[in-house]
């Protein structure tokens, strides 16, 4: 396996870059400034919808029991604009008043940057129905701060759809000028303690926020009241891509919906699920976090996926680089770009390409030979392809019994797996606890090798192999444990325990408790 050598392409295509795009040609219109135009050949249009879910409590509301879950879903669409469409501001006033403090923007420049989408145009006539993309931004994210990402995937024929989250969006502001700003770190450790702030946003709000959207654009596609996207949005041609914490839940989306057809996670986590059980296609876009980290996450990641893995890196680049931050900074404030800002510009512009060719490969059946593996006209990007299944861990490990109510001692090595198996009625509910005699917690990989840190992966499969339930992280550390699994079927269950991603060693303490026996009352 070779890599590619990086820093001697990005200065050249730096030069280009430069000499391509400037705060005075591409991005800039006769009046206005204008953020970077989609590549695609449809124009592209924005609306947005207020959806509220009646059946879901809003958790960040505890003293209000009669608050319900509201969302803020906006999309973008291949439109076919009336001659006359202007297309909308880039960000609305409250949002560009919030960024222009944040980022000391002099007067009212960010507010006059336009984007590129038409605001409520028609839904472009080509195509019968459009393959549907759901975007999930960051923690504490907005759709609009990917609007580039959004107006080039809808310029090339995808309906997009993204949320923002009342509580944890920086601001959520809706189309009836209602404003809602995030809760305080210090308020939603309060809301979820004991549990860890992401974890618990990710299994009790943020997945649910996405089904309920995928539910509202089925309805929409049987019967939009305005008409726009009736019998329009092919949902079995279904794709996800999140950044951070949105590329968590979306992984998860892909992991349990049938139509999602492959998902891009853009630098962020996934769930010990999606590690064991996930066999789509998926593209890892990694922030530079060295490439030690890159190597790893293609070698040891997503084990159940044959092929169509694929994980890109571009060195300098940070958490946020896919954000649009490096295109519209020049356009509020005057100077020539500097070497940061270009530099970030190629990674977007890199972003958005292989983007484009995995959704092309897997919603559309269209040929991507940047997926092929390295691309001499990207020297910049690290890439690297799978192109065979991956062994498992577990394959040729012979299993041991555990005895009910006792504890089980074991070693892990780096690369191994232990299996040991418990015989269940059906209905029977336990808890199973996998504890590190030394855990890894809140260190990185060079400290785990080097103190002998373990990193536990509790995975449970039914009596017929299929994965029931599998954790890695519990509570505030790097421990695992299972609570109130219900074991549907009789029969001999298989407990797997390993390490994340296979990656550490050391000893482990296993329990398994029985909580409620089939015949015995609630």
């Amino acid at each position: 396996m070779s890599l590619p050598k990086s820093l001697p392409g990005l200065v050249l295509v730096l030069v280009c870059l430069a000499s391509a795009i400037s705060p005075a040609q591409a991005q800039t219109g006769p009046d206005q400034p204008r953020l970077l135009a989609p590549t695609g050949p449809h124009a592209v249009g924005r609306s947005a919808f207020h959806w509220l879910d009646e059946d879901r409590a809003e958790l960040h509301t505890p003293d209000d029991p009669d608050d319900r879950r509201e969302l803020l879903v906006e999309v973008w669409y291949p439109a076919d604009p009336e001659p006359n469409a202007a297309p909308g501001s880039y960000y609305s006033q409250p949002l560009a008043d919030l960024f222009s403090t944040i980022f000391s923007v002099p007067g009212n420049r960010l507010h006059g940057v336009l984007a590129n989408a038409y605001p409520d145009a028609p839904l472009a006539a080509d195509e019968a129905r459009y393959p549907v993309v759901i975007f999930d931004p960051g923690f504490s994210g907005m759709p609009r701060q990917y609007t580039i990402f959004l107006e080039e995937l809808a310029s090339h024929g995808y309906v997009v759809f993204s949320t923002s989250r009342p509580y944890i969006t920086t601001l959520t502001a809706f189309p009836d000028g209602r404003l809602i700003e995030p809760l305080s770190a210090d308020r939603l450790a309060t809301l979820w303690a004991p549990r860890d702030i992401y974890e618990a946003e990710f299994s009790e709000v943020w997945v649910p926020d996405l089904e309920f959207v995928l539910a509202q654009i089925a309805q929409l596609d049987a019967d939009d009241p305005a008409g726009r996207f009736s019998g329009r949005l092919d949902l079995e041609r279904l794709g996800v891509i999140g950044h951070s914490q949105g590329a968590r839940t979306v992984s998860e989306i892909c992991l349990r919906d049938t139509r999602c057809q492959g998902a891009i996670n853009l630098d962020g986590a996934y769930s010990a699920g999606v590690q064991v059980g996930y066999a789509r296609p998926y593209l890892m876009m990694l922030a530079d976090n060295g490439v030690d980290n890159f190597v790893s996450t293609f070698r040891y990641g997503l084990e159940a996926i044959p092929q169509d893995y694929y994980v890109l890196m571009i060195p300098g680049t940070q958490h946020n680089s896919f954000q649009d931050l490096a295109f519209w900074l020049p356009l509020v404030f005057e100077g020539d770009l500097t070497v940061e800002i270009m530099a970030a510009q190629v990674a977007v512009l890199d972003y958005r390409a292989y983007m484009l060719a995995f959704f092309g490969q897997v919603l559309r059946d269209q040929p991507a030979p940047l997926l092929a593996g390295p691309d001499p006209d990207r020297p910049e990007v690290f890439f690297l392809a799978r192109e065979e299944p991956v062994a498992s861990p577990v394959e040729g490990v012979t299993p041991q019994p555990v005895t009910p109510g006792e504890t089980q001692r074991g070693t892990l090595t780096v690369g191994s797996a232990e299996v040991w198996t418990y015989t269940a009625r059906a209905g029977e509910v336990v808890n199973i606890y996998l504890l590190a005699d030394r855990p890894a917690n809140q260190t990185n990989q060079q400290q785990r090798e080097r103190y002998g840190l373990l990193d536990t992966l509790l995975v449970l499969r039914a009596p017929d192999g299929s994965l029931l339930a599998a954790n890695d992280d519990f509570g505030l550390g790097t421990n695992s444990a299972l609570e109130g699994i219900m074991l549907p079927a009789a029969g001999e269950y298989r407990i797997e325990v390993r390490s994340w991603q296979s990656q550490t060693a050391g000893d482990y303490t296993l329990l398994i408790e029985p909580v409620k026996l089939p015949d015995q009352p609630a």
